[in-house]
């Protein structure tokens, strides 16, 4: 549900061409292949460029491209690349969404206390899953901030807390960010940090705020200690951590077998990846410095399930697969192993469940065609078409400004039948109908596409909308389609302002395909953790 459809088509264009050298070559050496692959790429992740910034982004495209399709060509290959938000990127760039520190000063002054005793038992699970188990949290995204050492670190933990009270919460990766290195020194918390960082500060400081009540914002914040959010570690404890250097599968194994561990890796190769057993980092005889955080999940006796902090749309759903054939190759997953140490301390205080809901990581309908359409004209204007990016949102890019005498609609046509929960409607922000009466637009979803299709809302009025945003509850409506439909300010029977609007936002599940980040259906028709239903 989460590739795009141009990331689908691309993997299948090539997967048809595969025997085809030629056809390959040919699609390999076109500049304007190359160069309308780029344009696509600007509108489906909502880039512009313009002048020599253009040229720079379509060099880096090109690059990376040309390695996407290098790598799908391969018979049977072990996983897939794909186009996506990293696309155009240079190295330098998608080097600020790693951000980890290097760990030698810290062995160096690691205690025998501070290693972990691994015993091997007489009976291992060949398999794990902790996302069944309800150990992990949805996936999250750090953005372009280098504080992967933060969710890798607040990983481990809400996994402890978990196994600990009972209780999953997602806590808060931005309180780390903000707040750890304004006690130490002075440096970008950005600017990366290693796991233990996050261990030390909710044993010594004794609180976490949950990720809802200190929300992530990606960047370097100011921490404000007297006005920190509610602690949200209740009858429990970080007491410490324990560190697995052996660098041993075996070992490794057996602790991730009974917990989530947080793990650095090798990820310089991993932007591109979609799915399957990701075995593209160097061999074990080459350097590849470790220089990302991640948390083990899960394992099958072939690869390490790991959760990732670039966001669902990124590989699996936000996991990669990675290989623990060295021969292959070695991403050093087993080479810096660390894991929070809590304790149970019944402190008289009510708890409960705290997943975060932030409706951009799961959820979302990220899958469907969108146009503009008018009771005279079924497509309407070519510069009005409205195009799906990425995510759920819908946009014009420019506004869609409602056509004379006419009703106006935006239809999404989603790729399977959805279950709609939220909707927001941005508008323009220097539209006069958005600070006047707006009563002549009403959202629908069903099976038709058009007005007919059951109301969401009661319509639209200016006083719903906040900031410029009108944000529906649907109320669970269930179709293929989505429509808003408005009026121009001449339509005869209506004495209305001109309504202009740019984005739809769209929340929703679809009732077809699994569950985003390991979640489950439940009878209730929800995506939830398997504990949850």
């Amino acid at each position: 549900m989460h590739a795009t459809f141009y990331s689908a088509m691309l993997v299948l264009f090539v997967l048809c061409q595969i025997n085809s050298l030629g056809a390959v070559q040919y699609l390999k050496d076109s500049y304007w292949d190359v160069r309308n692959a780029f344009k696509q790429f600007e509108s489906e992740f909502g880039r512009s460029y313009e002048g020599r910034e253009a040229r720079e982004r379509l060099k880096n495209f090109r690059k990376n491209y040309l390695e996407v399709m290098e790598h799908n060509k391969l018979r049977d290959p072990d996983y897939y690349l794909e186009i996506n938000t990293f696309s155009d990127l240079n190295e330098d760039e998608k080097n600020s969404y790693l951000g980890l520190a290097n760990f030698t000063e810290i062995v160096s002054e690691l205690t025998e206390e501070d290693h972990a005793v691994i015993k091997k038992r007489s009976t291992e699970p060949l398999e794990v899953d902790h996302r069944a188990d309800g150990l992990v949290t949805p996936v999250k995204n750090q953005l372009n901030c280098g504080s992967c050492w933060a969710f890798s670190g607040i990983g481990a933990i809400e996994g402890a807390y978990k196994q600990t009270t009972g209780y999953l919460k997602s806590f808060s990766e931005q309180e780390l960010v903000d707040c750890y290195y304004k006690d130490t020194s002075t440096r970008n918390a950005c600017s990366g940090g290693t796991q233990r960082n996050g261990f030390i500060y909710a044993k010594y400081k004794k609180r976490l705020a949950t990720y809802n009540d200190y929300r992530y914002t990606g960047v370097d914040g100011t921490c404000d200690k007297e006005n920190l959010p509610e602690n949200a570690i209740k009858n429990a404890r970080v007491t410490g951590y324990k560190w697995i250097l052996t660098n041993s599968d075996s070992e490794v194994q057996t602790a991730a077998s009974s917990r989530i561990l947080s793990v650095a890796v090798h990820a310089s190769s991993m932007f591109a990846y979609r799915s399957g057993i990701f075995t593209g980092c160097p061999d074990s005889t080459k350097s590849a410095v470790v220089n990302h955080a991640m948390i083990i999940t899960g394992y099958t006796p072939k690869a390490w399930i790991l959760k990732n902090s670039w966001g669902v749309s990124w590989g699996e759903n936000g996991y990669i697969r990675i290989g623990r054939d060295y021969s292959l190759s070695d991403c050093r997953v087993t080479k810096w192993v660390v894991y929070p140490i809590m304790k149970y301390q019944d402190m008289g205080q009510d708890d409960k469940d705290d997943i975060h809901a932030e409706q951009d990581d799961e959820d979302v309908a990220v899958t469907g065609i969108a146009e503009q359409r008018t009771t005279f004209d079924s497509l309407g204007a070519a510069s009005n078409a409205i195009d799906g990016v990425l995510n759920g949102n819908y946009s014009s890019g420019t506004c869609s400004k409602s056509q004379e005498d006419y009703i106006n609609w935006w239809t999404v046509k989603f790729n399977v039948t959805h279950t709609v929960q939220t909707v927001k409607i941005h508008l323009q922000r220097d539209d006069d109908a958005s600070l006047g009466d707006i009563d002549g637009a009403t959202l629908h979803v069903g099976n038709r596409g058009d007005y007919l299709d059951p109301v969401c809302g009661n319509g639209i009025d200016s006083s719903m909308h906040v900031d410029h945003v009108i944000t529906l509850d649907c109320k669970n409506l269930v179709g293929r389609y989505l429509t808003v439909d408005w009026y121009f300010a001449n339509h005869p029977d209506r004495e209305r302002r001109s309504l202009t609007l740019c984005e739809v936002e769209i929340f929703a599940h679809d009732n077809d395909s699994g569950c985003p980040g390991g979640n489950v259906r439940c009878t209730d028709g929800l995506c939830k953790p398997p504990s949850f239903c």
